[in-house]
């Protein structure tokens, strides 16, 4: 039992994992916390994020456990997302290829994403199966990518995902257009 606060400093560690039984509190404040592995799988655990960011690199797994954090950035060339999540960013590392595998059956909730690839550095983002596995963007606006793979995913809400043109789209989806979005002002008088 016990609360932890990081006072918003920055954080270097190995994995982390939270999931000793008894009530337990963290509070991050604006804390950068760079981790190989991020695991939650207890209860009675109360995650305060505040303004943090959770940074997991190499091939760590992101197991949220189904908490709400603020940002999470996965900055290495593969990683797996296990559990309903919630929160404020979900980025994946720019200029890096990368696969993202999401647990299927389960739901990433953020209000906004980075997960655009560039040419020679695309973005595979599949599920552990073919069960599918769903994402989800809080708060209006759209998500504009490009050079993505992409399987056995459900996005929502629709009109909302734009994969990009240089994008493939690996089967099974939905909701994901998988072409640039048009902006206003692209027919001229």
């Amino acid at each position: 039992d016990g609360t932890m606060d990081t006072n918003g400093k920055t954080v270097t560690s190995a994995a982390v994992s939270l999931s000793e039984a008894g009530t337990k509190s963290l509070i991050l404040g604006a804390t950068v916390w760079n981790c190989t592995a991020w695991t939650y799988d207890g209860s009675n655990f109360t995650l305060t994020p505040n303004t943090s960011t959770i940074k997991v690199t190499g091939t760590g797994v992101f197991a949220g456990g189904g908490l709400t954090y603020n940002d999470v950035e996965l900055n290495g060339t593969a990683h797996t997302i296990s559990g309903g999540n919630t929160g404020n960013q979900l980025t994946f590392k720019d200029a890096t290829t990368q696969t993202i595998t999401f647990t299927d059956g389960t739901t990433q909730t953020f209000a906004t994403y980075v997960i655009t690839g560039e040419s020679g550095k695309v973005k595979t983002l599949t599920g552990t199966s073919t069960g599918g596995w769903t994402i989800t963007k809080t708060g209006g606006g759209h998500i504009d990518a490009d050079y993505l793979v992409i399987d056995y995913s459900t996005a929502t809400p629709t009109s909302t995902w734009y994969a990009g043109k240089n994008s493939t789209n690996g089967g099974n989806n939905s909701g994901w257009f998988f072409h640039n979005r048009l902006k206003r002002g692209w027919m001229s008088k």
